[in-house]
């Protein structure tokens, strides 16, 4: 399975449009649709892409994964990019049309790069993806997490502190090549604003393209 790299956890001072959509119109765009075992289907477009990926967005209505095809799962979490088009009621998003974009073009990706130049080995663990799963949960435990991704062989673990000791229990279940990181913001920190930024896009133009319905 394919991590991919944390992205930037936050578009500064997101909030409500000046100018917002009619409600009544169909809305259509392209968004991350994830479901976790603490929510339901939900469209989000900042993701923290750990391992599973992460976010607080805006509740779907209507959703059926069998019905779309190309998701991912991991750990409980399903996911995949949709494009969508719904009818929006001021809190959830009726779902009237869905299908899987067309997938990127090469180069068009960021690489996935370890969080240090040196990672570090060992620990009484294992490399298999059975070990690389159950530290990552694990690390999401954490009050602190601020997310996990893989380059390659090195697991990359983000926290907001206490470095040593998220390590050192981080080597009780991962042995290969490991980096723990400090970031200046927990994700559990961030959800709010997460699920504020999801919906102030799908109710302005910059996500939708009204039409009557």
């Amino acid at each position: 399975m394919r991590l991919l790299l944390l992205l930037p956890l936050l578009l500064a001072g997101c909030g409500a449009p000046e100018s917002v959509a009619t409600r009544e119109a169909l809305h259509t765009g392209t968004g991350t649709v994830l479901q976790s075992p603490e929510h339901g289907p939900e469209l989000c477009f900042d993701v923290a892409q750990s391992l599973p990926p992460q976010c607080g967005g805006i509740p779907l209505v209507g959703w059926d994964w069998a019905a779309v095809g190309g998701e991912d799962s991991a750990n409980g979490t399903t996911w995949g990019e949709y494009s969508l088009v719904g009818r929006w009621d001021g809190t959830s998003l009726t779902v009237t049309e869905a299908s899987a974009p067309a997938p990127p073009r090469a180069g068009e990706q960021e690489p996935i790069r370890a969080g240090c130049d040196e990672p570090s080995t060992g620990g009484v663990g294992g490399i298999a993806q059975e070990y690389l799963e159950r530290t990552i949960s694990t690390a999401q435990a954490e009050r602190d997490y601020a997310g996990a991704w893989i380059d390659g062989s090195t697991l990359t673990l983000a926290f907001t502190g206490d470095l040593d000791r998220h390590e050192e229990r981080a080597r009780t279940t991962w042995s290969g090549p490991l980096c723990v990181v400090e970031h200046g913001r927990s994700l559990a920190e961030l959800q709010p604003s997460r699920r504020r930024c999801s919906t102030a896009l799908v109710e302005s133009s910059v996500w939708t393209s009204a039409q009557e319905g």
